[in-house]
């Protein structure tokens, strides 16, 4: 017959869970007390050494300076739709992007992905840049090849990783250039190794956030000088800046220079005809025939429709000026670059770190070590015990 146990309510079973947890967990902090507690010695060199280890790596640690730019851009939208962009807006969504009233392909949101397109990045490559203590003034590409090198540890995992690098290369090949098929004689070229170390480290050292709701823009640049932040920063800026302005009155100024043409033309005609009508009428001004009086309405009609045509192309070239200017965006720059004072990473930061996870370690290590010990201590012997029995055998 089966045994019958005490069925207790869910309240019940519930509550006496609840208390038999509590107990258990106040069992075992109390014991994890006491096991670090009688290994506080230890903990506490642990801890000096973690100290001494962190402020040696803390020292080392090569400062970095972030200069921030915040800018708004000028949004143009059709009035339709206002109210509902408003009420959007409250709540965090930004129906620009998505709208009808949206012309173009560029907008706030994909900034982050022309700062890191590779045409970007490499049209960086020239840009000035100057150190605070005046030991460099040169370009970003030449700064970051020739620069100022990382920490002292950085120097010996490159000289551990020198012969698997040196390995590998043996069985690399150079990429060469890739010809493209046509007349053109046009070729695709893949970045060099060093290219791709300075792309690699620009788009690293550059990051860019978009405010959704308020359309604000913050740019930040982060170098390890503070003159070279600032002028990265404003590099960045005016790159970004022109490469929007391009985009979006590219139309505007092919516009521009087909009325261009289009007037120098009209107004050429207009001065030709102008000038036949003048000589003509000089040349035949005591002459009353009436083929001279035909000849000279007939040079008056072509100087007159030359000259509407050329007033009406006037006018478009103004237009056509008119509208490159209302295409380039407006940009209101809330937060200039300025030369940071302080550096963005703090070397407390990393003593703290590293004589927490000191302390962390070795309470560890006096709360479970046993465990461990004993655990390995019996591998190590089912671990000889299989040796031997294999031996046996």
């Amino acid at each position: 017959m089966a045994k019958e146990y005490q069925q207790y309510p869910p309240e019940e079973q519930t509550r006496y869970s609840r208390e038999f947890e509590e107990d258990e967990m106040e069992i075992d902090w109390m014991e994890w007390g006491r096991k670090a507690w009688a290994q506080r010695k230890m903990i506490v060199k642990v801890c000096a050494v973690a100290a001494v280890v962190g402020l040696v790596f803390a020292l080392s640690t090569p400062r970095k300076y972030t200069t921030t730019v915040v800018m708004a851009q000028e949004v143009k939208s059709s009035s339709s739709g206002g109210g509902l962009r408003s009420l959007a807006s409250m709540v965090g969504i930004n129906l620009s992007s998505s709208s009808g009233s949206q012309t173009d392909a560029i907008f706030a949101e994909i900034y982050p992905n022309i700062l890191s397109s590779t045409p970007f990045v490499t049209h960086l490559y020239d840009a000035p840049i100057k150190t605070v203590d005046g030991n460099y003034d040169t370009t970003l590409y030449d700064y970051i090849l020739n620069g100022p090198g990382g920490p002292w540890y950085s120097y010996i995992m490159k000289g551990i990783m020198w012969i698997p690098n040196q390995i590998m290369g043996l069985f690399r090949s150079e990429k060469p250039e890739l010809s493209l098929g046509g007349g053109e004689g046009g070729t695709l070229r893949a970045l060099t190794k060093d290219e791709d170390l300075v792309s690699e480290a620009i788009s690293k050292s550059i990051a860019i956030e978009v405010d959704k709701k308020t359309g604000v823009i913050t740019l930040t640049t982060t170098m390890n000088d503070a003159l070279a932040s600032a002028m990265l920063a404003d590099t960045v800026l005016r790159s970004l800046q022109s490469y929007i302005t391009d985009y979006r009155t590219n139309k505007a100024r092919e516009d521009l220079e087909y009325n261009q043409k289009i007037y120098d033309k009209t107004k050429a005609d207009y001065e030709k005809a102008q000038l036949a009508c003048a000589k003509f009428s000089d040349s035949n001004r005591n002459i009353t025939l009436e083929s001279r009086r035909t000849e000279q309405v007939r040079l008056e009609n072509e100087m007159n429709t030359a000259y509407q045509t050329y007033t009406l192309m006037s006018q478009q070239l103004e237009m056509a000026k008119a509208k490159v200017q209302e295409n380039k965006p407006a940009y209101a720059v809330i937060q200039p670059p300025v030369v940071p004072r302080k550096p963005a990473n703090s070397r407390m930061a990393v003593l703290i770190t590293w004589i927490f996870l000191g302390f962390l370690g070795s309470v560890a290590w006096a709360i479970f070590g046993d465990q461990v010990k004993s655990f390995w201590t019996e591998f190590r012997g089912q671990k000889s015990d299989d040796e031997e029995a294999v031996a046996e055998a």
